[in-house]
Formats: C-alpha cells, sequence, structure tokens
C-alpha cells in the first residue's frame, strides 16, 4: 500500500503513523528562578521511577522496591498498592474523589515518599480542579496538600527537598509556576509572567452540575457578564467541552470566554459527562447497538445543555431566546447535535461541521477501520452501515440558526457537503478556511482574527449590535443579508 504525503495541506500519512512533535523538558531551580534546557541525565531522572504494570493506566516502583502503586486502566478512579514481585492480592489503598476524566491531556501521576509510606497523587476535588494529594498506604483517608481554586499540572515532586513544583491556572489567570511545601501545604508563587494582568476585570464565575438522561453528572462553569445586575435576563453562549483551569478558549482556543463576558453574555463553558465511545464494545454488541452507544457522546452532553439552561431560565439569569454555541473537533459534532435535535440555539460558531463525512472515512483510510467498526459504522457510508452514516451526517437544512464556521485547509473538504447544503437551503450561514492550518489552529494572527469574528458574530445574532470600526463595514452588509434570508 502507498501512502500520499500532502504536507501542503497538513496531511502526512495515515493515521496513528506521523512522527509526534519534538518537544524539550525544562530545569527551574526554585530557588534562584533560573531555568535551562534538560541535560539527558536529567531528562531520565523524569521519570526513573515509572514501571510498567499490565492493565495499569499508570504505575510507580516504590522506592525500597517492595510494592508498586498504579490506577487501574479499567477503573480510573481506584488506586491500588500490590508487592512489586506480583504476588499477593491488589489492595485498594483509596478511592479518588474524582476519575481522572478521560479527555484530560495530562496522565495521572503518581509518587512514593522516601520511606515508601505515603503516596502522593493527582485528582479533581469536590470543584473538579486537578489538584495534589497524600495518602498513607496504611489508610484510606487521602488529604489535599494544597487547597485553593488553582488547576495544577506538569507537577515535580523534589521529595528531599519536601517540595512540589507545578504550574498553577486560576479561571481568571493563565500559568505561573508555584512550589507547594509537600508538609505543611505552605505555596509560593516563582513567576510573575503577565504583569498587567491584574488590571484586567473579570466576572464572577460559579460552578454548576447537572444529570443527564443517561445518569452521569458533570459540571460547567458559568461565567457571568463583567457588568452582571441581579434580575437581568442576558444572551448566553454554550461553549464545550472540557471546562479546567483558565477559561480562556474552551476546546481549541477559540471562542474567547471573559472577552464574550465582558460584552454582557453569560457563558456556560461544559466539560462532557463522559466519553461513551471510549467504553470498549462487547463482541456480542449488534453493528446498531454499537452504533447507539457511540451516539451517546453526542446526546448526552446536549442533554446536559437542556437541564443547565432550564435551570438557569427558572433562575431568570439568561434569556432563552437569545442562546448561543460553539464547538471544536468533538464539540463541533456536539453542537451539530444541538442544532439538529433542538430549537434552543439563535446562532452558532464551529470549527468545521461534524466529522462524519465521507470524505473523513476515506481521508482515514484502512487504518481507522477498526475504529469504525467499534461505533457501529464498518464500511463507510456506502457500506452495511450507510444508514448510521446517513443519522450521523449533518441534517441542518431545517435550521434558522446562524452558523459561522472556522475551518482549517487541512479538513475543509469535510465540511463542504453541510456547507453547501445550508446555503442551499437559505440557512445564514458564513465559512472561512484559514491556510497552512491542521486540526488545532496555531497561528497567532488566525486564532486573533477568530477571537474578533466569533465575538461580533455573536454581538450581531443575540445582542443585535455592531462594532463600529469601519473596516467591519462589508462584513455587516453580508450579514444583513443573511438576515434578510431567515
Amino acid at each position: 500500500m502507498t501512502t500520499v504525503s500532502r504536507p501542503e495541506l497538513g496531511l502526512v500519512g495515515l493515521p496513528g503513523t506521523a512522527e509526534p512533535a519534538p518537544s524539550t523538558d525544562w530545569v527551574i531551580d526554585v530557588g534562584t528562578g533560573e531555568w535551562w534546557p534538560a541535560s539527558a541525565a536529567e531528562t531520565v531522572e523524569l521519570d526513573a521511577d515509572r514501571v510498567q504494570v499490565d492493565g495499569a493506566l499508570y504505575a510507580v516502583s516504590s522506592p525500597d522496591h517492595s510494592m508498586l502503586a498504579f490506577l487501574s486502566d479499567a477503573e480510573q478512579e481506584n488506586l491500588y498498592v500490590i508487592a512489586a514481585d506480583g504476588d499477593g492480592a491488589q489492595r485498594l489503598v483509596t478511592r479518588l474523589h474524582a476519575c481522572p476524566h478521560p479527555l484530560d491531556d495530562v496522565v495521572p501521576v503518581l509518587w512514593w515518599s522516601l520511606d515508601s509510606r505515603h503516596l502522593y497523587f493527582q485528582a479533581r476535588n469536590e470543584t473538579h480542579q486537578r489538584v495534589l494529594y497524600t495518602v498513607p498506604i496504611a489508610s484510606d483517608a487521602p488529604r489535599v496538600i494544597s487547597s485553593g481554586t488553582g488547576e495544577l499540572s506538569e507537577c515535580r515532586l523534589d521529595l528531599s527537598r519536601g517540595i512540589a513544583v507545578a504550574l498553577e491556572e486560576l479561571p481568571t489567570r493563565p500559568a505561573e509556576v508555584i512550589a507547594i511545601n509537600l508538609r505543611t501545604g505552605d505555596r509560593r508563587t516563582l513567576t510573575d509572567l503577565n504583569p498587567a494582568w491584574r488590571t484586567f476585570q473579570f466576572g464572577d464565575i460559579r460552578c454548576i452540575e447537572a444529570t443527564n438522561q443517561f445518569h452521569d453528572r458533570t459540571w460547567a462553569n458559568l461565567v457571568y457578564p463583567v457588568d452582571y445586575v441581579p434580575g437581568h435576563r442576558y444572551p448566553m453562549v454554550v461553549t464545550t467541552y472540557m471546562s479546567s483551569g483558565f477559561l480562556r478558549g474552551a476546546s481549541g482556543d477559540e471562542y474567547p470566554i471573559h472577552v464574550l463576558a465582558a460584552h454582557g453574555f453569560l457563558v456556560l463553558d461544559l466539560t462532557l459527562p463522559r466519553s461513551y465511545e471510549l467504553d470498549p464494545p462487547s463482541p456480542d454488541d449488534s453493528p446498531t447497538e454499537r452504533f447507539q452507544a457511540m451516539c451517546k457522546d453526542m446526546i448526552g452532553p446536549v442533554s446536559t445543555i437542556q437541564t443547565m439552561v432550564a435551570a438557569l431560565d427558572r433562575e431568570g439569569v439568561l434569556d432563552p431566546h437569545r442562546l448561543g454555541i460553539c464547538g471544536f473537533s468533538h464539540g463541533s459534532d456536539i453542537a451539530t447535535y444541538a442544532l439538529e435535535s433542538t430549537n434552543l440555539f439563535r446562532a452558532a460558531v464551529l470549527s468545521g461541521f461534524s466529522h462524519d463525512d465521507e470524505y473523513i472515512y476515506h481521508l482515514f483510510g484502512p487504518g481507522f477501520e477498526e475504529r469504525w467498526s467499534d461505533w457501529g459504522m464498518a464500511g463507510g457510508p456506502r457500506g452495511p452501515s450507510a444508514e448510521h452514516w446517513q443519522r450521523r451526517s449533518p441534517g441542518l437544512t431545517d435550521c434558522t440558526t446562524a452558523i459561522l464556521s472556522h475551518d482549517t485547509e487541512a479538513e475543509y473538504l469535510a465540511s463542504l457537503s453541510a456547507y453547501s447544503q445550508l446555503i442551499r437551503a437559505g440557512v445564514p450561514t458564513e465559512m472561512y478556511v484559514y491556510p497552512d492550518e491542521d486540526h488545532l489552529k496555531i497561528q497567532p494572527r488566525h486564532r486573533l482574527e477568530i477571537y474578533r469574528r466569533t465575538v461580533d458574530w455573536f454581538d450581531y445574532w443575540l445582542r443585535g449590535i455592531e462594532d463600529p470600526e469601519p473596516t467591519k463595514h462589508h462584513q455587516y452588509q453580508r450579514w444583513a443579508a443573511l438576515r434578510r434570508c431567515v
């Protein structure tokens, strides 16, 4: 089989064959604040205690080499200890308060104390932030080492000095490097990367929870307008699909949450209840049963959104007639399904339309066939699962929602079918294609342009406001023409 390379489109080989992007480890001296690229020896030291254990998501050997601690791949909320030689029963040390989310971008990390009597680990607390815990292996009562509202990542422990160093993000502040005393929990900020940040104003933020129709519970961060007045109903924008740390631009970083709040919007930044498609299919499941299970990945989040919107409507906080939704990648699938199955939203901004197009099937090639089979979509859009492909493809021709799509050069062909159907059906739609971009848009000028247009789009369709900037005159002429079509 010949693999075609198209670097000008950001496509190289088949899925899973591309070389990973190069990365560099850095070392920071917490005493002086100096940092430098890690040497080969220092890089090896970072993962010196990590070992491989069958069925373990993450495993670490104790310093005395008598025990292994690991998180079960099948039960990620359970932390176990087992004899290093594998003999003896697994012993549950503790059940984490919050299971590491399947789509977390940082693998949960474990450390042993120097005397092999305690474990340190990261997990989510009751407010859904990833924090640092410790637990004696003879106990089942973990203790939070350092409380706070921040999200910790890239955590490293220096047990000889009794400190942890990590990146900490707050909902209203980007990451800074902090040091934490492992005994007292005292914390010290080592960097001040954005001194001007303290001059900005932000709206209040509260965490809300809801249970969807599949009885799975999840959360969202609700960001209030900066000038929020109790008793007033506000337009709201829903973003997806993982809300934690600094609330910048949601997944994909295309939807500027705090800027929208500064423009008078409520912003509901949703976390997926769970990823149903990651559940291993049973060999006895029929293609239809597999397909129905996979569809929960769209139905579940939309059910959660409906529940949260209804609750906020009862509170008198939002205007149910002025709602918008955003979506990047799988978030685009969720948003598209929300537009197909509900009448909630007047405006939407997507990073391309739902990626269940025939083009995607041929692009991914034979290497992805097993995944299609797991989803009940084997054989492609013209094979035995054609009905399932049809049901998953965007069907928005009856929609009246104003839709803005920001596509990339690598993926826009998968959106053309849906875009063409929307144009023919008279649905107010505008689509942009960004050159030299792959799945994630990384060029700062593109990101800034998307930020600005996203805010303009929601301002226009949900608040009836136009930016008087002269260079945007033609933009509003086009949008006025789209509005006359509705």
